[in-house]
């Protein structure tokens, strides 16, 4: 697609959520208050994530207390969210990058550095998710961007604003040139709640209504999709293909012997086979057997002189 048919696609979608969604403002917090927000706010409401955090911020000492919670106790705290266990994993790790790198909660420091350096400090947090980073970058670093979720991404591709390829490697080509910084808060807060009711009941008549305002088409792409998905679950998995340790062959194979190997190169006479060892004449063997039967056998002398040098000594007659 063109440039300019995605412009006018972005443009179109944020007219038609215009109608059916309010923006829900923001207040300003400190840096890590709007990055830990993110990670709660991902896959839920903004009233879902108000309510997550206050309960975080009500029943731990502090945030370093939160960061050695486990998930799963994290996870019942805010059981209200859409994907808890999972919010509760990305909360956990951008806690532990932050202290990791700084070793403090306090990263408002990070502003002076001005918007380009303080965004690649978060881009070094390892497990923070690209929707956690373009909301940071829009609320807290006063950037241009646009936060979106899976669903989001899942929306785009459906209207055909973005490709299949784009949404795999969670990219948005030309959304922030078609949506202008001053509409960026108001087109992200839209966009959000319509993605979450999108992801939580996709079938919906709502839902259905609001994205066939936006695309008629939209409709068959979504149940070609999701039909090729469940074809490509349905296929068994390639069979994975067995180690096998150095100097070891496959099952069912035959490791080959290494002195044979090294003898291979080397001219041998052949062996004989056994029947070969069978069939030599009785006559030799005969023979054989009297010159064995034939040979002296030693003399009580000469196996005395085999004696050691003690032994042949005489005793000597006493005086």
């Amino acid at each position: 697609m063109s440039s300019t048919n995605r412009a006018a696609v972005f443009a179109k979608i944020h007219k038609v959520l215009k109608k059916h969604y309010k923006q829900v403002s923001l207040p300003d917090r400190p840096l890590l208050d709007n990055l830990l927000y993110a990670c709660v706010l991902e896959n839920s409401t903004f009233e879902a994530a108000d309510e997550s955090l206050a309960k975080l911020q009500e029943l731990f000492f502090n945030w370093n207390e939160v960061r050695v919670t486990t998930v799963t106790e994290l996870s019942e705290v805010m059981s209200n969210l859409a994907d808890s266990r999972e919010a509760a994993g990305r909360l956990k790790k951008a806690l532990q990058a932050v202290f990791e790198t700084h070793y403090t909660f306090d990263i408002d420091f990070l502003k002076k550095l001005g918007q380009g350096k303080a965004l690649k400090e978060f881009e070094k947090f390892t497990g923070l998710t690209p929707f956690a980073v373009a909301f940071v970058t829009q609320h807290g670093l006063g950037g241009h961007a646009i936060p979106c979720n899976k669903a989001a991404l899942d929306i785009f591709v459906a209207t055909e604003a973005i490709a299949e390829a784009n949404a795999e490697k969670w990219q948005t080509p030309g959304l922030e040139r078609a949506i202008p910084k001053n509409k960026g808060p108001e087109f992200a807060s839209l966009l959000h709640q319509f993605a979450v009711d999108f992801g939580t009941s996709p079938n919906s008549q709502r839902v259905k209504g609001i994205l066939a305002e936006i695309d008629p088409a939209a409709k068959e792409r979504i149940a070609q999709r999701a039909k090729q998905s469940a074809e490509a679950a349905s296929q068994p998995a390639p069979a994975k293909k067995r180690k096998t340790s150095p100097g070891k062959s496959p099952p069912g194979k035959s490791s080959p012997d290494k002195s044979s190997a090294a003898e291979s190169g080397k001219s041998s006479k052949p062996k004989a086979n056994k029947s070969d060892k069978d069939e030599k004449p009785k006559a030799d063997r005969v023979e054989k057997k009297k010159s064995s039967s034939g040979a002296k056998k030693p003399t009580a002398a000469s196996s005395s002189d085999k004696k050691s040098p003690s032994k042949r000594l005489t005793k000597k007659k006493p005086r």
